[in-house]
Protein backbone atom coordinates (compact mmCIF):
# COMPACT_ATOMS: atom_id res chain seq x y z
CA UNK A 1 0.00 0.00 0.00
CA UNK A 2 1.30 3.29 -1.19
CA UNK A 3 0.36 6.16 0.94
CA UNK A 4 0.45 9.75 0.01
CA UNK A 5 3.46 12.32 1.18
CA UNK A 6 1.08 14.04 3.67
CA UNK A 7 -0.25 11.16 5.29
CA UNK A 8 3.66 10.60 6.61
CA UNK A 9 4.03 13.92 7.39
CA UNK A 10 0.85 14.17 9.64
CA UNK A 11 1.04 14.31 13.66
CA UNK A 12 5.37 14.27 13.18
CA UNK A 13 5.01 16.78 16.28
CA UNK A 14 3.43 15.03 18.62
CA UNK A 15 6.74 13.74 20.84
CA UNK A 16 7.36 13.55 23.73
CA UNK A 17 8.41 11.10 26.57
CA UNK A 18 5.72 9.15 28.67
CA UNK A 19 6.25 10.88 32.21
CA UNK A 20 4.96 10.05 34.94
CA UNK A 21 0.61 10.14 35.91
CA UNK A 22 -0.85 12.62 36.00
CA UNK A 23 0.28 12.38 32.30
CA UNK A 24 0.20 16.13 30.72
CA UNK A 25 -1.57 16.29 27.30
CA UNK A 26 0.58 16.11 24.21
CA UNK A 27 1.57 19.13 22.60
CA UNK A 28 -0.26 18.17 19.55
CA UNK A 29 -3.42 18.33 21.22
CA UNK A 30 -3.15 21.74 22.48
CA UNK A 31 -1.80 23.37 18.94
CA UNK A 32 -2.79 21.44 15.32
CA UNK A 33 -5.51 18.71 16.64
CA UNK A 34 -8.64 18.66 18.54
CA UNK A 35 -8.05 15.36 21.08
CA UNK A 36 -11.34 13.96 23.58
CA UNK A 37 -12.29 16.23 26.53
CA UNK A 38 -11.41 13.84 29.55
CA UNK A 39 -10.60 14.38 33.16
CA UNK A 40 -8.28 12.30 35.46
CA UNK A 41 -10.32 11.37 38.57
CA UNK A 42 -6.99 9.01 40.11
CA UNK A 43 -3.59 7.86 39.34
CA UNK A 44 -0.82 6.02 41.01
CA UNK A 45 2.84 7.22 40.40
CA UNK A 46 4.58 4.13 41.87
CA UNK A 47 2.59 1.91 39.24
CA UNK A 48 2.32 4.22 36.33
CA UNK A 49 -1.05 4.12 35.74
CA UNK A 50 -3.77 6.76 35.64
CA UNK A 51 -8.27 6.35 35.78
CA UNK A 52 -9.88 8.93 33.39
CA UNK A 53 -13.35 9.85 32.86
CA UNK A 54 -14.52 10.54 29.26
CA UNK A 55 -17.00 13.30 28.34
CA UNK A 56 -19.72 11.38 25.79
CA UNK A 57 -16.83 11.28 22.97
CA UNK A 58 -18.05 10.22 19.36
CA UNK A 59 -15.43 8.70 16.98
CA UNK A 60 -15.73 6.95 13.39
CA UNK A 61 -14.21 3.40 12.90
CA UNK A 62 -12.94 1.76 10.22
CA UNK A 63 -13.82 -1.84 9.33
CA UNK A 64 -12.34 -4.95 11.81
CA UNK A 65 -9.43 -6.34 10.36
CA UNK A 66 -7.95 -9.78 11.50
CA UNK A 67 -4.22 -9.48 11.66
CA UNK A 68 -1.48 -8.08 13.31
CA UNK A 69 -1.70 -4.65 15.54
CA UNK A 70 0.82 -2.96 13.27
CA UNK A 71 -0.31 -3.78 10.00
CA UNK A 72 -3.96 -3.64 10.93
CA UNK A 73 -3.33 0.05 12.35
CA UNK A 74 -2.01 1.25 9.02
CA UNK A 75 -4.89 -0.34 7.14
CA UNK A 76 -7.39 1.26 9.49
CA UNK A 77 -5.73 4.66 9.37
CA UNK A 78 -5.27 4.94 6.00
CA UNK A 79 -9.54 4.14 5.53
CA UNK A 80 -10.17 6.64 8.31
CA UNK A 81 -7.70 9.39 6.75
CA UNK A 82 -9.90 9.18 3.66
CA UNK A 83 -12.62 9.59 5.17
CA UNK A 84 -11.06 12.58 6.78
CA UNK A 85 -10.13 13.73 3.69
CA UNK A 86 -13.40 13.86 2.33
CA UNK A 87 -14.40 10.48 0.87
CA UNK A 88 -18.12 10.55 2.78
CA UNK A 89 -21.78 10.93 2.20
CA UNK A 90 -21.16 14.43 2.43
CA UNK A 91 -18.26 15.17 1.06
CA UNK A 92 -17.12 16.85 3.85
CA UNK A 93 -13.60 17.28 4.64
CA UNK A 94 -13.13 17.45 8.19
CA UNK A 95 -10.01 18.57 10.33
CA UNK A 96 -7.72 15.63 11.23
CA UNK A 97 -8.33 14.70 15.50
CA UNK A 98 -5.94 12.73 17.43
CA UNK A 99 -4.95 10.48 19.29
CA UNK A 100 -5.00 6.93 16.51
CA UNK A 101 -6.76 4.56 18.64
CA UNK A 102 -6.79 1.05 17.68
CA UNK A 103 -9.38 -1.74 19.56
CA UNK A 104 -7.56 -4.71 20.17
CA UNK A 105 -9.86 -7.87 20.24
CA UNK A 106 -9.04 -11.56 21.02
CA UNK A 107 -10.80 -14.02 18.69
CA UNK A 108 -11.20 -17.85 18.94
CA UNK A 109 -8.57 -18.49 16.01
CA UNK A 110 -5.97 -16.97 18.09
CA UNK A 111 -5.64 -13.89 15.26
CA UNK A 112 -6.71 -10.94 17.02
CA UNK A 113 -9.34 -8.07 15.48
CA UNK A 114 -8.50 -4.24 14.94
CA UNK A 115 -10.52 -1.57 15.00
CA UNK A 116 -9.39 1.89 14.06
CA UNK A 117 -11.24 5.24 15.74
CA UNK A 118 -10.92 8.81 15.14
CA UNK A 119 -11.96 11.11 17.26
CA UNK A 120 -15.45 13.17 15.51
CA UNK A 121 -14.74 17.16 15.97
CA UNK A 122 -17.22 18.48 18.50
CA UNK A 123 -19.09 20.53 15.96
CA UNK A 124 -20.04 17.67 13.76
CA UNK A 125 -20.99 15.41 16.62
CA UNK A 126 -24.55 15.45 16.40
CA UNK A 127 -24.42 15.24 12.13
CA UNK A 128 -21.47 13.50 11.54
CA UNK A 129 -21.02 12.28 7.62
CA UNK A 130 -21.02 8.40 6.87
CA UNK A 131 -19.72 5.85 4.92
CA UNK A 132 -19.90 2.25 4.16
CA UNK A 133 -16.32 1.72 5.09
CA UNK A 134 -17.16 3.37 8.87
CA UNK A 135 -19.16 3.57 11.55
CA UNK A 136 -20.37 6.29 14.08
CA UNK A 137 -19.53 5.35 17.72
CA UNK A 138 -20.60 6.98 20.75
CA UNK A 139 -18.98 6.34 24.02
CA UNK A 140 -22.17 7.18 26.84
CA UNK A 141 -21.42 9.20 29.63
CA UNK A 142 -19.00 7.69 32.41
CA UNK A 143 -16.95 5.88 30.28
CA UNK A 144 -13.40 5.49 32.24
CA UNK A 145 -10.23 4.37 31.30
CA UNK A 146 -7.26 2.62 32.95
CA UNK A 147 -4.06 4.34 30.85
CA UNK A 148 -0.43 3.32 31.03
CA UNK A 149 1.64 5.53 28.80
CA UNK A 150 4.54 4.37 27.04
CA UNK A 151 7.08 6.09 24.18
CA UNK A 152 8.65 4.23 21.35
CA UNK A 153 7.09 2.32 18.35
CA UNK A 154 4.08 0.89 19.34
CA UNK A 155 4.44 -2.57 17.77
CA UNK A 156 3.45 -6.29 17.88
CA UNK A 157 6.13 -6.96 20.46
CA UNK A 158 6.14 -4.22 22.66
CA UNK A 159 2.31 -3.41 23.00
CA UNK A 160 1.56 -7.01 24.64
CA UNK A 161 4.17 -6.19 27.35
CA UNK A 162 2.77 -2.66 28.16
CA UNK A 163 -0.97 -4.09 28.59
CA UNK A 164 0.60 -6.74 31.12
CA UNK A 165 2.34 -3.87 32.80
CA UNK A 166 -0.80 -2.27 33.10
CA UNK A 167 -2.69 -4.96 34.31
CA UNK A 168 -0.02 -6.04 36.66
CA UNK A 169 0.01 -2.38 38.08
CA UNK A 170 -4.08 -2.44 38.73
CA UNK A 171 -3.57 -5.73 40.94
CA UNK A 172 -4.94 -4.64 44.54
CA UNK A 173 -5.89 -1.32 43.29
CA UNK A 174 -9.60 -0.50 43.43
CA UNK A 175 -9.90 -0.83 39.90
CA UNK A 176 -8.47 -4.33 39.42
CA UNK A 177 -12.36 -5.75 39.03
CA UNK A 178 -13.33 -3.56 36.21
CA UNK A 179 -10.27 -4.08 33.91
CA UNK A 180 -10.89 -8.35 33.61
CA UNK A 181 -12.13 -8.12 29.35
CA UNK A 182 -9.01 -9.50 27.04
CA UNK A 183 -9.89 -6.48 24.95
CA UNK A 184 -7.96 -2.96 25.00
CA UNK A 185 -6.99 -0.12 23.25
CA UNK A 186 -3.95 1.60 21.77
CA UNK A 187 -3.75 5.28 21.14
CA UNK A 188 -1.13 6.64 18.96
CA UNK A 189 -0.40 10.12 18.89
CA UNK A 190 2.10 10.00 16.17
CA UNK A 191 1.13 9.21 12.92
CA UNK A 192 1.74 5.05 12.78
CA UNK A 193 4.04 5.22 9.53
CA UNK A 194 6.45 7.82 11.50
CA UNK A 195 6.75 6.54 14.96
CA UNK A 196 10.44 7.07 16.74
CA UNK A 197 11.58 6.49 20.05
CA UNK A 198 10.09 9.61 21.47
CA UNK A 199 6.30 8.80 20.29
CA UNK A 200 3.90 8.79 22.67
CA UNK A 201 1.50 5.94 22.69
CA UNK A 202 -0.87 4.47 25.49
CA UNK A 203 -2.72 1.40 26.52
CA UNK A 204 -5.88 1.88 27.85
CA UNK A 205 -8.50 -0.72 29.98
CA UNK A 206 -12.02 1.13 28.82
CA UNK A 207 -14.64 0.00 31.92
CA UNK A 208 -18.48 1.85 33.07
CA UNK A 209 -18.10 3.21 36.44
Amino acid sequence: MVLPLVLLLLFSSSLGHAGTPPYEIPSSCNENQECPPYRVVAYDKGNAFEIRQYESPVWVSSVPVNGSFSVASIIGFASLYSFFGGNNDADMSIPLTGPTVTKVSSSSTGTPTCTVYFYVPKKIQENPPSSQETQVVRWPAGHHAAVRRFSGVAGDVNVPLEVEKLKQSLQGSPWQGNTTSPDYHVASFVNPLLQGDDSINEIMFIFDQ
